[in-house]
């Protein structure tokens, strides 16, 4: 099957998997992608930081391998097993602009984050730096650390906005790690990593991001940026299956984390009856898939990842940034309050705004009923537009707004 078809009805004039550069084939791939979402038929759907509604081209993928499954059984799938694990790894490589032998495929944020906070060595008094407005993924992990001796620090926020100079401040020479999320989940706001970059490395710090909020709707360039360890879901921004994720981890960290999970996936001699040196690990991040993975979602998520690394992700920023854009300036009109007001940047996909008129559950409810399908988060109803939004669909949300709050 072509992992890009054309939209029912057009007449492709190229391969979209060689289309050239620019706005208009990008148009005709935002167009393809589309055409294969049963949901747009139905719903506005502003909702890709919560859970994001998967297009045919990745339902038919996770379909065909249970097919195979249920027909063939383990040599139905065995055949292809390995083929689609190592596409996908290598997509998601692409992705980050890193190597295959620094990707896991995990099976959310959460695990990949623990992996970091259970294997980095730290001694009693070693701290941790946690901003103060983290999703709960990236503070438990690390709360648990307190059982070895590890302090955790959290780095105060400015109205939903982490910086630099606080990060610096809550530092001392006791300090291991700085884990942060790459997007707030409520305010959007996106944090520089590479000015986090630099006051890491001048301190020896480790950089561990939570990138929930921005694979696939942010450009990322972990060297480059100075990350040493990245987690983040498939089933967000990535448009995605649900229990899959992402892990990222530099060359030069992985030998300085212990693997706290080992099972034939992490060995070299892998399912051999020989095997009996725990030391014969995988000197890649493969060691941490420790065990067998779910095929079936692998094949939707390297599908979905074909069609990010397509459409690009510096291409995908900048329409999303153009819808942030606009709902930034028109929800205040409509007498909401934005999360961060003004024009703070940089920004990512994410745009929060709390009603004066109801509650934002009331609010939430309405817009459901009139088929808009956004987010909820301490009073704020959450938008979230992706590429796959069209103007639109902008159009029926403010004037909903209107009527429900103008």
């Amino acid at each position: 099957m072509d992992p890009f078809p054309p939209a029912s009805g057009s007449r492709e004039t190229s391969d979209a998997r060689d289309g050239v550069d620019g706005a208009a084939s990008f148009d005709a791939l935002v167009a393809r992608y589309r055409a294969t979402m049963p949901i747009v038929e139905a719903q506005v759907y502003l909702d890709s930081a919560g859970l994001a509604p998967l297009s045919t081209e990745v339902s038919d993928a996770i379909a065909d391998n249970l097919r195979l499954r249920a027909h063939g059984g383990k040599l139905g799938v065995k055949s292809t097993l390995r083929e689609h694990i190592s596409s996908a790894r290598r997509l998601a490589a692409e992705l980050l602009r890193a190597s295959p032998d620094e990707i896991a495929l995990l099976h959310n944020t959460t695990e990949g984050l623990n992996v970091i906070a259970n294997g980095v060595p730290l001694a009693p008094g070693d701290n941790i730096l946690v901003p103060a407005n983290e999703f709960p993924a990236n503070v438990y992990p690390w709360m648990a650390q307190q059982a070895r001796g590890a302090e955790i620090r959290r780095v105060p926020v400015d109205g939903g906005i982490v910086r630099a100079r606080d990060v610096e401040a809550t530092m001392n020479a006791r300090t291991r790690l700085l884990t942060i999320s790459h997007v707030g989940y409520v305010s959007g706001y996106r944090v520089e990593l590479g000015e986090l970059r630099e006051l890491c490395r001048a301190r020896g710090v480790h950089l561990i991001v939570d990138a929930a909020q921005s694979l696939g709707v942010v450009d990322i360039d972990v060297a480059a940026q100075g990350v040493d360890a990245l987690a983040g879901s498939g089933w967000k921004w990535l448009l995605g299956p649900a229990g899959t994720g992402l892990f990222y981890i530099s060359r030069e960290l992985l030998p300085r984390i212990r693997t706290v999970f080992l099972g034939a996936g992490s060995m070299r001699l892998g399912e051999s009856v020989e095997a009996e040196d725990p030391e014969d690990i995988k000197l890649t991040a493969e060691r941490f898939e420790y065990s067998t993975l779910d095929i079936a979602t692998v094949c939707g998520l390297e599908r979905a990842l074909l069609w990010i690394t397509k459409l690009g992700t510096e291409r995908i920023a900048a329409r999303v940034a153009a819808h942030v854009d606009r709902l930034r300036r028109e929800l205040p009109a409509r007498g909401l309050e934005l999360y961060i007001p003004g024009d703070e940047q940089p920004r990512a996909g994410i745009v929060s705004a709390r009603p004066s008129k109801m509650s934002g559950e009331q609010l939430l409810a309405a817009l459901y009923e009139r088929g808009i399908h956004c987010g909820h988060w301490h009073g704020y109803v959450r938008f979230a537009p992706h590429f796959y939004t069209t103007n639109r669909d902008l159009d029926e949300l403010l004037a909903a707004l209107a009527e429900l709050h103008g």
